[in-house]
């Protein structure tokens, strides 16, 4: 095997300083031929980490750091000079300072750039299978949406359904934990959802706050479990008390959609809409609960 079959690569970060926080964006890979720069094909992963990635083109980032680093290259000819230049040109990102080899498909390089980018820096899809959780309580608005699917045929508890246009219940985020969201549905692009009921309560109990915690904690494991939005659907009688419940959701979803808001609701419906290419969805009809006493 010949010694220039391999060849250098530099990760790509988004970071937020401020919460020491960071997730691989980008891979640059230097080939004897001129640098190769991957990027994720959407910000969807990297603006969870801070709003301000959601407006980074990266396709075009990408072109624009590769053609930099290739111009430089005619006066820089050496890999390693090109990697010390690599800071000036990365932003808004953040270039590793240690370079990693990789074994390099001369009559491909292409190749080993995708390899890279499926290892370091793409969503990775879900392994496991979904499973129907019998002794998960629904709530009332989860009974209601289930049967909201139900009516437009677009409801199904099979996870080879996600590919045929149906919303799965019970997708597992992260099924060693027992974390599972109450829907799931893909468009391309695999989102998450989970719904919080807080209507006819009077006050937080222990148990209503607990269950906030748990949904809000599996849409933050759900980051690294998808590659879409997650999507909390919430419904309260009396917001001022739902208020702190809602918050534990809302922190770690990407979308918020409050049913009691026309404009929410019509957005969830037309979101819905888009995701399952499908219009046969009729109107979103919740029934109250009786207050509690």
């Amino acid at each position: 095997m010949k010694a220039d079959t391999f060849t250098p690569f530099v990760l790509l970060r988004a970071v937020d300083q401020v919460r020491g926080e960071s997730l691989n964006a980008g891979v640059v890979l230097f080939t004897p031929n001129g640098a190769l720069v991957g990027a994720a094909p959407d910000s969807s992963r990297i603006k969870a980490l801070h709003p301000d990635f959601g407006v980074v083109s990266t396709a075009t980032w990408a072109e624009r750091l590769q053609e930099s680093l290739n111009k430089f290259a005619k006066t820089l000819p050496e890999i390693a000079q090109q990697i010390a230049m690599l800071p000036l040109l990365c932003q808004p990102f953040v270039a590793d300072t240690e370079p990693g080899t990789t074994l390099l498909n001369a009559d491909d390089p292409q190749q080993t750039l995708d390899a890279l980018m499926t290892w370091q820096v793409l969503a990775r899809p879900a392994t496991v299978r979904a499973k129907r959780d019998s002794t998960k309580r629904q709530s009332k608005l989860t009974s209601q949406m289930r049967a909201w699917f139900r009516s437009a045929k677009v409801f199904s508890t099979n996870p080879e359904d996600l590919s045929k246009g149906r919303v799965i219940a019970n997708f597992p985020v992260d099924a060693r934990d027992d974390l599972y969201a109450d829907f799931a549905v893909k468009n391309g692009r695999l989102h998450v959802l989970e719904t919080l009921d807080l209507r006819g309560i009077d006050h937080l109990t222990p148990s209503i706050r607990g269950d906030a915690a748990v949904k809000g904690f599996t849409l933050d494991e759900a980051k690294t479990a998808v590659d879409g939005d997650r999507i909390a659907v919430v419904s309260a009688s009396n917001y001022d008390v739902a208020r702190p419940a809602i918050k534990m959701i809302e922190r770690n979803a990407t979308n918020l959609y409050v049913m009691e808001s026309p404009k929410d609701k019509q957005a969830f419906v037309d979101f819905m809409h888009r995701a399952l290419h499908n219009d046969a969805l009729p109107d979103f009809v919740l029934t109250r609960p009786q207050a509690a006493k």
